[in-house]
């Protein structure tokens, strides 16, 4: 259902990955992007637990898998040996958190696109360590199992607890636990399970604790050496910031957000055309909180793609992709009087990159979606979609990611507003045991019917320091400014956090 950006991974080399929706919601995560997730959610939460040294290139993101339909694939199947050396995912980073879904236009996130959230990526790739670092934890193998928990305890202190425009410093602690379950043994049928939960508590009256939740499966099941069948199931539970563009969100009294997603997938890679079909549904239910009730913007969402790549092994390879969606919502009318339904379609061609070094795609298309209320104007914009996953050398990795996407609002007069979101992040390993993550975000939201824009900037940087695969401490900084047309309506917050990692 909401949104985030993509990452180009071959279907066959499933590892973890999906957040839900900043559940990703075009924040609190949007399981469309299947993740979160947008898998992930991102509602600014600092809970995300650091884990610097364990990102590891190798690691794969499941929603990349779910919504990358790169002619590549076929090139990777015929590879003999892949280049794990270069799968850093962009899980975590506020993109990804941020669930533009490829097809569904309509993101389904009410969150703000730029909180500040965690960088990292939790967890490599295979039951040992991926490049036989000593201090990379282990899994914990129990038949053909792999299990990998984790308990990350933190705390710190935020210039503005609720992301708002009148900002309330705060301190806080945050618990997150998280557990990922993998197959192993099966070159058949792969599956990652990914649970995560968290707890955020502030030390200011008036503040409400933050709990996020999310779990999310990802199947893939090979009929034959060219045709393989997907599945991305997951549901996630966050609180909307109360810097929401959606006018339900204003003040404190912010409500919980439900996604739950489904999608479906087939690839066939036979010759030189590689073929993707994919079909999902989002439902996302909006809570009630006191003086606030935003059970009007509860929908459902579908969409189906077809994207066609032209493959012979090469490095490079052309692609195609059309979709159409539609998105449902509970009641005929919201609290202003418009019915919020709507459907839609996109066209894109790009190009993927599938290299021993780098790995990526950009596209560029046209996406339009139309209300199903006459006085609402068609949104309609430019797609620009891309990411680049480039391992420098053998302790540097770079991350790009852009996206633009369709984002639903219940301001009066408003259709909804386009999203353009651009990432870009690095990881250097100081020690064997030492890592740094640096990097920075800009998104700008133009709204379809009122004269509104929001530019977003991010710039956060982390360091970890792992004293053996058991014990990690890290520590975070985050500055996010948002600048709005609308009087009034920016946000300025500086985050820092310190935390340690605990894996048995």
């Amino acid at each position: 259902m909401l949104n985030a950006i993509r990452l180009p991974v071959r279907i066959a080399s499933l590892a973890l990955g999906v957040h839900l929706a900043a559940m990703g919601h075009a924040d609190a995560q949007s399981l469309g992007d299947r993740a979160t997730d947008i898998g992930t959610t991102s509602t600014g939460d600092p809970s995300a637990s650091v884990d610097l040294l364990n990102a590891d290139p190798s690691a794969t993101d499941t929603s990349a898998a779910t919504t990358s339909t790169s002619g590549s694939t076929a090139a990777a199947n015929r590879r003999t040996t892949s280049p794990a050396a270069l799968r850093q995912s962009l899980r975590g980073t506020f993109l990804t958190d941020t669930q533009s879904n490829p097809v569904t236009r309509p993101v389904q996130s009410p969150l703000n696109p730029t909180r500040p959230t965690e960088t990292l990526k939790p967890f490599g790739q295979g039951p040992q360590p991926p490049r036989g670092n000593p201090f990379d934890p282990r899994d914990i193998l129990t038949g053909s199992l792999a299990l990998r928990p984790s308990l990350y305890v933190g705390g710190g202190a935020t210039t503005n607890a609720t992301s708002a425009a009148n900002a309330r410093k705060a301190g806080y602690s945050t618990t997150r636990a998280e557990l990922e379950i993998r197959n192993l043994d099966n070159d058949v049928t792969t599956g990652v399970l990914t649970m995560k939960g968290s707890l955020t508590d502030y030390y200011a009256p008036a503040i409400r604790w933050s709990p996020t939740f999310d779990t999310t499966l990802a199947l893939t099941h090979a009929l034959t050496e060219t045709d393989t069948l997907t599945f991305n199931g997951g549901y996630s539970l966050s609180r909307e910031d109360a810097s929401s563009e959606d006018p339900s969100a204003a003040g404190t009294n912010t409500v919980n957000v439900q996604v739950l997603s489904a999608d479906f997938g087939y690839v066939r890679n036979a010759g030189i055309i590689g073929t993707t079909l994919k079909g999902s549904v989002d439902r996302t239910a909006y809570g009630t909180s006191a003086g606030t009730n935003a059970a009007d913007r509860n929908n459902t969402a579908l969409d189906g793609s077809l994207r066609l790549a032209y493959d012979r092994g090469s490095i490079l390879a052309p692609f195609v992709e059309g979709g159409a969606f539609v998105r449902l919502n509970d009641k005929s009318a919201d609290v202003n009087g418009f019915d919020r339904s709507s459907h839609g379609y996109e066209l894109k061609g790009g190009l993927s990159l599938d290299g021993e070094t780098a790995t990526g795609e950009i596209a560029a298309g046209y996406g339009r979606e139309t209300m199903d209320d006459g006085r609402l104007a068609p949104i309609d914009a430019l797609i620009l979609d891309g990411s680049l996953a480039w391992q420098i050398d053998d302790i540097t990795a770079l991350n790009l990611a852009l996206s633009t996407s369709f984002a639903p609002t219940t301001l009066a007069g408003a259709s909804g507003y386009v999203v353009t979101a651009f990432d870009a992040h690095v990881s250097r390993d100081i020690r064997e045991n030492v890592n740094l993550r640096f990097g920075g975000a800009f998104s700008r939201s133009e709204y379809t019917g009122i004269d509104r824009q929001i530019d977003s900037y991010t710039v956060d940087a982390a360091l970890g320091w792992r004293l053996n695969p058991n014990v990690e401490l890290s520590t975070t900084a985050s500055y996010q400014y948002s600048n709005s047309t609308a009087t009034g309506d920016d946000t300025r917050e500086a985050r820092l956090e310190a935390g340690l990692t605990l894996r048995p």
